[in-house]
This record gives structure tokens, sequence and C-alpha cells, in this order.
């Protein structure tokens, strides 16, 4: 009985029945500030293995990282102009109090003296805190030699993920599931949001050479529609700077445009064909709020003609810019590899041949042309068939709607579940805090 009393007892405080087990070293605990006492080697494991969970779950996928990016950069600037206002309110105020010391004729360090006398026993009190928050302020802010680091390189607009440190991420990440970002970032109103439809030019007639277009092209119209809201949005309404970005996000949506395989002839299937792309690599969207608003977007844009097809010019426009610039990074490439010859023809060196040059670049030109050939082909389809491809367009609303009621009722729960666990959570630390001081009443009570 002694034996089995003795382990069921706390072996830190060896006052009260123990409740914890130590993943590392196994040793009976029971309560944080136990465990905290008992190995410094256990407790910095611990905190280290936590950071890199943390981290891990933390990691942002290609779409959360163009937000992130672009959400840092305005961060470190705002923050950059509030500590100088912060400063000049702080220098304004001084003078202020120093001019009205003057006037009154106090010396202010006097004053200053005596209310610090009075107050020793108070910060003697409070310095033990003050010393742990310090060291936790420690941790999660930089120096001022960093922050003006990272604002020259916003100011130059080249700050990436990547100029961070592991600890500066983290943080940045934690703010950014608090919301806190939120506010540095300008709200950008869509186009398909307005009452007025708007003006488009008409598409040539090129869809009915041989034969008048499958009613099916409907179905890849609306993943196309997806593919133009979802990097809108991800890219807040701008893209002229990353055309390259942009580009590729939009391709790794709408991949129908790239496929020889028929339309879906389920308006459910391509809806979820197309969510199914969106949260495939590379970008690995699986927010479902997201997912719920740029479905709902979808709904808008395919309700009126006009509007989709000023989505499909807008997609055509991105891709003519991007198969632009591939084209002129062929040439410099070509440029290149033609001094690089001529360069080893003059030592006598061997001259490498044709297949040693690189193919990427004339396939991405290829394909890229391919895939504008196919939307023009369907904003054909769309203009002078729009009247047959209703019965599409009354089972891709009625998709669209049933999949966003599914995306709704999935972020309820995910509510739910997210509150259920703070709530636990909460009783847990309450409990924790409780047990605690039940401890501390029974230590006093002993001595």
């Amino acid at each position: 009985m002694a034996l089995t009393s003795d382990i069921k007892v706390c072996q830190v405080c060896k006052d009260v029945e123990h409740k914890y087990v130590c993943p590392k070293c196994k040793l009976l605990y029971c309560s944080v500030s136990c465990y905290k006492k008992h190995s410094s080697d256990c407790v910095s494991a611990f905190y280290e293995e936590e950071f890199a969970a943390a981290a891990a779950a933390a990691a942002p996928t290609l779409h959360e990282k163009h937000e992130f990016n672009k959400k840092l950069t305005r961060f470190y600037t705002q923050q950059q102009q509030q500590q100088q206002q912060q400063q000049q309110q702080q220098q304004q105020q001084q003078q202020e109090e120093d001019e009205t010391f003057e006037g009154l004729g106090i010396d202010s360090s006097e004053d200053e003296d005596e209310a610090t006398d009075n107050d020793d026993v108070l910060q003697q009190q409070q310095q033990q805190q003050q010393q742990q928050q310090q060291q936790q302020q420690q941790q999660m802010t930089m120096s001022r030699e960093r922050l003006q680091q990272l604002q020259q390189l916003a100011a130059a607009g080249t700050l990436d993920l990547q100029h961070l440190t592991s600890n500066e991420c983290a943080a940045f990440f934690s703010a950014i599931k608090r919301g806190e970002l939120s506010q540095y970032i300008k709200p950008w109103k869509p186009w398909w949001l307005s009452v007025e439809l708007p003006s488009v030019e008409t598409p040539p007639h090129i869809c009915c050479r041989p034969t008048p277009p499958d009613p099916r092209v409907a179905m890849t119209l609306m993943q196309v529609a997806f593919g133009y809201a979802h990097f809108m949005r991800t890219f807040n309404g701008g893209f002229e700077d990353e055309v390259e970005e942009a580009a590729g996000h939009f391709l790794a949506i709408a991949r129908g445009l790239e496929s020889r395989e028929p339309p879906p002839t389920s308006a459910t299937a391509a809806v979820d064909q197309v969510l199914e792309w969106a949260a495939q690599p590379p970008l690995g969207c699986t927010d479902a709020e997201f997912s719920e608003i740029c479905l709902s977007d979808v709904s808008r844009i395919i309700s009126a003609r006009d509007m989709l097809l000023r989505a499909a010019a807008d997609n055509a426009s991105l891709l003519s810019k991007y198969k632009t610039r591939m084209q002129q990074q062929q040439q410099q490439q070509q440029q290149q590899q033609q001094q690089q010859q001529e360069q080893q023809q003059q030592k006598g060196e061997e001259i490498p041949g044709p297949k040693q040059l690189s193919k990427l670049g004339v396939y991405t030109v290829v394909k890229t042309e391919l895939v504008l050939r196919k939307l023009g082909f369907m904003m054909s389809a769309a203009y002078y068939h729009w009247e047959q491809q209703q019965q599409q367009q009354q089972q891709l609303q009625q998709a669209l709607q049933q999949r966003r009621s599914m995306l709704q009722q999935l972020q309820q729960a995910k509510k739910k579940m997210q509150e259920a666990k703070e709530q636990q959570q909460q009783q847990q630390q309450q409990q924790q805090q409780q047990q605690e001081q039940q401890q501390q009443q029974q230590q006093q009570l002993q001595q």
C-alpha cells in the first residue's frame, strides 16, 4: 500500500497526488509550477516541440503566401508611420509638461524622487512579474535596427516571408489568424458586384466551324469564372506587377482550358472538380470561407452574358501579357546561349547542340497560345449561343447554391468545434488555477 501511495504522489512537491506525467522523463507531477521546477531540459524541449508544431501548422500555401506578403509589407510600412506619430506626440507632450512646470516654478525632479521613494515597496513586489513580461516581450519584439531593415525592404517592394526569422514568422502568422492585420489592407470591391453591366467588345464568330458548340461548354466557362474570381480576390484586384504569379494561379484552377477531356456532364461534378483543383498543389486553398465567397462571385458572374464575357476577356488579357513575358524571357535565354556559344567557339571548345537548349520557355509559350485560342472559342460560344446554354446555366446555379450551403455548414461546424475547444481550454486553465490555489493554501497551513 505504501509503495502504491508513494507512486501516486507528485514527485516534485511530495504533497499532492499526481495528475500528469512528463512526456520526456515520465516523472509524475501535479501542476504547471511543479512541471517547470522538475527539469529545465524537459521544459525547454517541450517549448521547442510546441514551436515546431505551431510553425509547421502555420506554414502557408501558395494562395496564403501571396496574401501574407502583401499584408506583411503594408504592416511594417504602417508600423513605421505609427512609430513616427508616437514619437512626435511624446515629444510634444514632454515639451508641454516642461513648460507647465517652469510656469509654476516646480522642480519636477524632486517630486519624482519622492514618488519613487514611496513606491519602493510596490516595485519590489512587481519586479518579478515585470521581468517575466520583459522576457516574453523580448522574444516577440524586434530591435529598432531590425525593424528598420524590414521597413527598407518594404519600401523597396522586395519584402518577402523568407526575410523573416522563425520567431518573426510565427508572430506574423499568429497576427494573421487573429485578424490584426486586416486594417492594413485597403478593401477592394469587385466590379461584378456593381449594379451596372460592363460594356464588352463583340468577339469574333469562330465557334460554329464546322459545327455549333456543345452546350456543355457552359461547365468550363463556369470553371473559368471561378479561376478568375479566385485569383482576383487573392491579388486584391491588382496583378499588374505580378503577371506571372496571377497567370499561374489562374491556370492552376482553370485546368479545363488545357485539358483535351470533354467538360463534365453534371453541373455538380463541374463545381466539385474546380474546388478540387483549387485545393490541390500548387495552390492548396482549403479555406471554406474563401471558397464560398468565390462560388458566390461565380453565381453572379455567370448570371449575365456580358459579365461572363468581361471576366473571360480579362483572363485573355492576363494570359496575353503572360505569353509576352515568356517570349521575352525566351529571347533573353537565346541571346545568352548565343553569347556563350561564341565564347566557346573562340576558345575552341565544343559547341552545345540544339537538344541541349532549354525547351521550357517554348513549351510554355505554345501552351499559353493554345489556352488563348480555346478561351476565344468559349467567348464566342457564350456570346452567340447564350440562349442555348440556359438549361446548363440553371443547373450550375443550383449546384453552386448547394455547394455554398455545404461550405457554410462546414464553417459553422468548425466554428462550434473551435468554440468548444477554447471553452475546454478555459475550463482546464480554471481547474489548474484552482488546484494551484488549493496547493498554496495547504502549504501555508502546513507552515
